[in-house]
């Protein structure tokens, strides 16, 4: 059985013009892991997804892809195995809900070829999956934003990755649209054993469907390991530099944290 990672990341600098955001980071990805990426605000979360993903180059470091820099991999060749679904996506074009998803099966197809049998078929299924199939005919400026957000998931999904790169998935959304989407991706991850990398806001929402944390601090991980490892209640008062209780929530054994106010200490 192949033990490599399927994504390395080692030594990554990075940041905007002379603001270093980034310092020394490295880890590695399992295949199948479900890995959230957590931390206050200005502690180089976006940042690193943006590296990761080849929206930003590193100043020092690499990212490997099944043991090659992705910078050396053609952005034809990495779209047929990693999906990535940025923060706040939207289309200013009066695409069709289907019409959407279906570029999500453009890398697998040649120059001028016509969807095919399969591409309609993992179309339909990642219709039904993410639950968009009622308004698939729909355009995406008459859907409301947990909607669009489950079309983007389904565009994403169309692609069929091996890993899917998530940035705040779940912001803006109501709960109810938090546990959709997570679900979905949750139970891809369990059942096609997809590897998940999320950048989240939400720490129970982190604990409650991640495998493994990578906690930042300031450009740097502050943390790393399961849910349980990572979430004491001394670890996130450093962080975030606040107080608060780490309890276990009942039905899933896994860490979860409740706020105290400075009025109620």
């Amino acid at each position: 059985m192949d033990a490599s990672p399927l994504l390395k990341v080692a030594g990554l600098v990075a940041g905007y013009q002379d603001q270093k955001i980034i310092d020394g980071i490295s880890f590695s990805v399992p295949n199948s892991c479900f890995l959230g990426i957590i931390g206050p605000n200005g502690s180089g979360k976006t940042t690193l997804f943006r590296v990761i993903t080849g929206f930003l180059k590193p100043w020092e470091g690499e990212v490997l892809y099944q043991g090659n820099n992705t910078s050396r991999i053609t952005a034809a060749d990495i779209a047929k195995e990693i999906a990535v679904m940025p923060q706040g996506m939207e289309s200013t074009f009066s695409f069709s809900v289907e019409e959407l998803v279906a570029m999500g099966r453009f890398p697998h197809l040649g120059r001028l070829q016509k969807l095919g049998k399969r591409d309609r078929d993992v179309i339909r299924q990642v219709l039904e999956l993410t639950d968009t199939e009622d308004f698939k005919d729909k355009k995406l400026f008459e859907l409301s934003g947990g909607e669009r957000q489950r079309v983007f998931l389904a565009q994403s999904l169309a692609q069929e990755p091996k890993l899917l790169l998530l940035d705040e998935p779940t912001a803006h959304l109501d709960i109810g649209h938090q546990i959709r989407i997570l679900d979905v991706i949750k139970r891809l991850n369990r059942t096609e054993g997809m590897t998940v990398i999320v950048v989240l806001h939400d720490l129970n929402l982190a604990s409650l469907y991640c495998d493994r944390l990578i906690l930042l601090k300031d450009g740097f991980i502050f943390e790393e390991g399961s849910p349980s490892e990572v979430m004491t209640y001394e670890t996130i008062e450093a962080v975030y530099e606040t107080v608060v209780l780490v309890n276990k929530n009942p039905v899933t054994k896994r860490p979860h944290v409740l706020l105290v106010s400075k009025e109620q200490q």
